[in-house]
């Protein structure tokens, strides 16, 4: 990674942790490594909503995945009929003006 690289991402790093989710990064480090070795964790699953929470497994050196719990619609047909249908259906429940017909 070049120099400017790593000043851009220390200044993301920064903005995140104390604008973004200052109180959870800060419970993370205080808190999560301690539970981790009382519970004998050995790899952790983390949902990317949290941002920069994978500090912790880095600097325990434990194995971890980042998963990103989203579905998107799709327009372009690539997504099985069954799914799209399905979020179709749930969106027209939450708005009344939409239809799937």
């Amino acid at each position: 990674m070049g120099r400017g690289c790593e000043a851009a991402w220390s200044d993301v790093a920064r903005y995140t942790t104390r604008e973004l989710t200052p109180g959870l990064i800060k419970a993370a480090l205080e808190h999560l490594p301690g539970k981790i070795a009382e519970t004998g964790v050995n790899a952790l699953i983390l949902d990317m909503v949290y941002r920069l929470i994978e500090i912790v497994p880095m600097h325990l050196r434990l194995p971890y995945v980042q998963i990103w719990n989203v579905l998107h619609y799709d327009s372009s047909g690539s997504t099985p009929l069954a799914l799209t249908v399905g979020l179709m259906k749930r969106a027209t429940k939450r708005s009344p003006g939409m239809s799937t017909d």
